[in-house]
């Protein structure tokens, strides 16, 4: 049996979807149990070793595509698999993986003296593999050790699953410890010290003692910490991972992801004021609030991992599917979760670039994570952020295609990093960035679509008004297609609609920026500056509007005072009289041909789909074209059926088309026919998502 192959033996699970290696013993015990309690409090010894040199060791390896990934993960997997068995011998439960750190809880009898030895036989071990092992860098691995005896607070918490949070004095005490720790050295506290023989450890100096040597065990076999246990692990996974994970050990892979840590705060001071059960609750909302924008917005919550007076999820877009959007959709995840009412302080940083994507660990106890500088980067990135702050560095930001408040930092240097890295403060979404030129490549396999808009573009100038609605996944050439083809015409006026995430919480705000570019303003326009606009295009175009100027205002996003009009209106009738006056308005402003674009139509609110629907009744006697983009889903604009409306589906380019295109997007660069055929494959005729892998490829970021 190969590695991919490998299964778990022994699990009521096992199988080819088995999950059970990706929980810890704690964590699939809880939830086998009959009463789901929320917190527990568990005394025991906790080990946390931090293995150094993986990240320069994933960064070299990068360079050599698909070999190099297969080296790197059969390095990876060498290590852990070997600390994880020796850890395991003493009884050792691997709670959380952190990037290139284990957190192991040792429980019941002798705790503190099996939790000691096993730190001390995981070092020895590491060094072994160092001066022994054939696999690639393990010569250039260290790792530091810290070890506490305490109560551990452990919490399960959230919504669509159930992920076990690891908190309080126990936990912080550990990581303080590690941190002191130097290389190749084993830090135990106090607390440990005295479970201990006083020829174990060295005398203290400064934060915890030196272990000297492995401690005593006796010699009567640990009882593995392994179980059959009868509940559906999936309970305890993010949902995103539930369907990529099949209980295999695959090959890890390079990839370009969008990666965000989001830290909260304070979980020893909540213990000490209030109790665990008060932090049981706080943490509780917020997972849930994590995993609900996680859900929203398609990003995928890895995990949760410890951290001082606190923790950290990460998560990321882009791994383990990706998409043309994934840093809008991890910084609309973040910014919906630090605009909740959150009972814990939280800050968050992001960070893009290249990621090695892993199943990392042994058959027993595994992970799914991402590794890497780009993942570093976001976790210092985070540190800069103050409580209720979200910031990105300009690499994320850079391809977002949202417009969001921006406040720039001064740039900062970072561990490992040479040069001072460039970050913004990530505010309130304003609605759609500018886009550069949507045309650089040429447009191909779309022929047949293009020779119907060419139609309803010459139609346009004889008041034969058209609707023609583009459907398709997120990268398939919506917007490539209609940059090309409102191109083709430049005697028509033009006027954007455009919806997105952050517009479904505001009604009209999708349709702010169009509304006030009818009137030659802009978003940014003060509320002075549109009133004034607004007063002067009623009384030149449609007078008899003027009662009912507060009630076109809200679209505009004005506040106006009521009229005398406005004042009687039956609130019943007020939204229709609305619509209505600003239908009326628009049909007098936008009376020379023109071209009306509603970008991501699904995202539209109920109040500018109606308002929509109203001003396009009878378009077949306007002189408008009206084109339309959405993704395959439920919610948006509902157009009528009506033969002035066209509905396309854009199916996935051809064969023919995809290598075309990758020619064209490599520049006159030649890319190898097989490695060609290979990102072709991997497309899925999706065009943007050939267009990255033919990008990433040329800078070798994709195996």
């Amino acid at each position: 049996m190969t590695r991919a192959e490998t299964l778990v033996p022994g699990n009521p699970h096992a199988g080819r979807h088995d999950l059970r290696p990706y929980l810890s013993s704690l964590h699939a015990s809880w939830l086998s149990g009959d009463h789901l309690e929320s917190w527990r409090e568990v005394p025991g010894t906790l080990v946390f070793a931090d293995v150094s040199g993986f990240t320069p060791l994933a960064e070299r390896l990068a360079r050599n595509g698909k070999v190099g990934a297969e080296e790197l993960t059969d390095t990876l997997n060498v290590v852990f698999r070997k600390l994880l068995d020796v850890a395991a011998g003493f009884g050792g439960d691997c709670l959380k993986f952190g990037g290139d750190a284990l957190l192991l809880l040792f429980r019941d009898d002798g705790h503190a003296r099996r939790g000691g030895a096993a730190a001390h036989a995981m070092l020895a071990a590491l060094r072994v593999l160092r001066r022994t092992g054939h696999a690639a860098g393990l010569s250039r691995l260290n790792m530091s050790l810290g070890v506490h005896t305490g109560t551990v607070h452990a919490f399960l918490a959230g919504a669509s699953h159930r992920e076990l949070i690891l908190a309080g004095p126990t936990v912080s005490g550990v990581l303080a410890l590690e941190s002191v720790a130097q290389a190749g050295q084993i830090l135990v506290s106090e607390a440990t010290a005295a479970e201990l023989g006083p020829r174990d450890v060295d005398a203290s100096a400064g934060t915890g003692l030196r272990l000297r040597r492995s401690p005593s065990v006796p010699l009567t076999a640990v009882e593995s910490m392994k179980g059959a246990y009868a509940h559906d692990p999936s309970d305890g996974l993010p949902e995103l991972l539930r369907g990529h994970l099949d209980g295999r050990l695959k090959d890890g892979e390079h990839r370009l992801a969008a990666v965000g840590f989001l830290k909260f705060g304070t979980t020893d001071s909540v213990i000490a004021a209030s109790g665990p059960a008060a932090l049981s609750a706080a943490l509780d909302q917020l997972v849930t609030n994590v995993q609900m924008a996680c859900a929203a917005h398609g990003v995928s919550l890895l995990g949760t991992d410890v951290d001082r007076d606190g923790g950290k999820f990460l998560l990321a877009a882009g791994t383990p599917s990706a998409s043309p959007d994934d840093e809008d959709r991890l910084l609309h995840v973040l910014r919906t979760v630090l605009d909740h009412d959150n009972p814990l302080p939280v800050r968050a940083g992001v960070h893009r670039g290249r990621i090695f994507a892993v199943d990392l660990g042994s058959a027993d106890r595994r992970t799914f994570t991402v590794m890497g500088d780009t993942v570093n980067l976001a976790a210092r990135v985070m540190a800069q952020a103050q409580w209720g702050e979200l910031v990105a560095t300009q690499d994320a930001l850079d391809r977002r295609r949202t417009d969001f408040d921006l406040v720039a930092l001064e740039p900062f240097a970072v561990k490992g990093k040479t040069e001072l890295v460039t970050a913004q403060v990530v505010g309130e979404a304003r609605g759609r960035r500018e886009q550069g030129d949507e045309v650089a490549t040429p447009l191909v396999g779309r022929e047949q679509e293009v020779a119907l808009i060419r139609e309803a573009l010459a139609a346009v100038h004889e008041n034969q008004g058209r609707i023609v609605e583009f459907v398709g996944e997120p990268g398939i050439g919506k917007s490539k297609l209609v940059a090309t083809i409102t191109s083709l015409d430049h005697q028509l006026v033009r006027l954007t609609f455009e919806a997105g995430r952050y517009s479904l919480a505001t009604p009209y705000f999708a349709l702010r920026r169009g509304m006030r570019a009818a009137m030659g303003l802009h978003l940014d326009s003060s509320d002075a500056e549109v009133e004034a606009a607004l007063r002067a295009v009623v009384a030149h175009s449609a007078a008899d509007l003027e009662p009912w100027l507060p009630l076109i205002g809200i679209p505009l996003g004005l506040d106006l005072p009521d009229t005398a009009e406005t004042a009687r209106l039956d609130p019943t009738n007020r939204q229709a009289k609305l619509h209505n006056a600003v239908v009326e308005l628009l049909q007098c402003v936008l009376s020379a041909p023109t071209l009306i674009l509603i970008e991501d139509s699904h995202w539209l609110d109920a109040a500018s789909c109606e308002l929509l629907r109203a001003l396009f009744a009878g378009i077949e006697r306007r002189p408008w074209v009206v084109l339309v983009t959405r993704r395959d889903v439920v919610g948006g604009l509902e157009l009528p059926l009506s033969d002035a409306v066209t509905s396309l589906r854009l199916e996935p380019l051809t064969h023919d088309a995809l290598v075309a295109l990758a020619v064209a997007t490599a520049q006159g660069t030649v890319l190898p026919p097989g490695v060609v055929a290979s990102l072709v494959e991997r497309s899925g005729g999706n065009p943007l998502f050939l267009q990255e892998l033919v990008n990433a490829a040329l800078l070798g970021a994709v195996d």
